[in-house]
């Protein structure tokens, strides 16, 4: 037989590899990021963490699917935060709520203990707030609680002071003072703001304005024997904040923790 000439080869060896040519060209074009995509959204439903879809393609039917996903996304994660930051912030005043405080006080305390650094928690109750909303009505009564939380947040400048509504009229302030004086300070700054504002209370028994007491604990030689103390500076703010109303109101008390404190 005659030799095969080289066009009757070159169509042999087109046809033989054809396939192999369509097969990655497939693979490349249309296998490859589907493969990728799903194993993108295996790997979230996994984690349980919603995550953008990152593909390269050519195809416009898998850009738009890319696009439309990532935008549900970006909606999810916007939903969240928005979940996050409502469970953390009282609904009426707009500061932290206690949730957030009880998640942020245990860290801050270990901070404190660890690197020596003083901390107090102070405890602030409205006087006589009870009989401010049997008079005014609690519509007022709600609008005085956002006016005292508005207040109060003037005296957080610190990055790690962190101000919440402990429940009611109550108020919480974790404040880290560099020493006694400056705590004392910090404590007439919010009692004088508070009259300053005179927001009319008929019903008080001590001003003809909405007043404030305040009871704290403070941590003036923080350290390791700190660490199973935090409730303890809790109670010891709030029977400082009662000794503040049994003598008179309209004023702060202040209490120490120390090593030798006890329950």
């Amino acid at each position: 037989p005659s030799l095969i000439d080289r066009t009757t080869l070159f169509s042999i060896l087109s046809l033989l590899l054809l396939p192999i040519f369509i097969t990655v060209l497939v693979w490349f074009m249309f296998l490859e990021p589907i493969s990728h995509m799903f194993k993108q959204i295996s790997d979230m439903e996994k984690t349980g963490e919603a995550d953008s879809l990152k593909i390269r393609s050519y195809i416009w039917e898998f850009q738009v699917f890319t696009q439309t996903f990532n935008n549900l996304v970006s909606k999810i994660k916007s939903y969240q935060h928005k979940l996050e930051s409502d469970s953390q912030t009282d609904g009426l005043t707009g500061i932290n709520n206690r949730r957030f405080f009880e998640d942020s006080y245990d860290s801050a305390w270990r901070f404190s203990a660890r690197n020596n650094l003083p901390i107090s928690i102070i405890m602030i109750d409205i006087d006589f707030f009870k009989k401010y909303n049997d008079f005014y009505g609690h519509q007022e009564g709600d609008e005085a609680l956002k006016s005292v939380a508005k207040i109060l947040q003037v005296h957080t400048r610190r990055a790690n002071d962190i101000l919440a509504r402990y429940g009611g009229e109550e108020f919480i302030l974790l404040h880290q003072p560099d020493t006694y004086d400056h705590l004392t300070e910090t404590l007439e700054g919010i009692l004088d703001s508070i009259n300053s504002a005179q927001i009319p209370h008929e019903k008080s028994g001590v001003s003809d304005h909405i007043t404030v007491s305040a009871g704290a604990c403070l941590v003036e030689d923080p350290g390791a024997w700190m660490k199973d103390n935090k409730d303890l500076a809790i109670k010891i703010a709030d029977q400082a904040l009662y000794k503040a109303k049994d003598t008179g109101r309209n004023r702060y008390y202040i209490s120490r923790l120390n090593p030798n404190s006890s329950a």
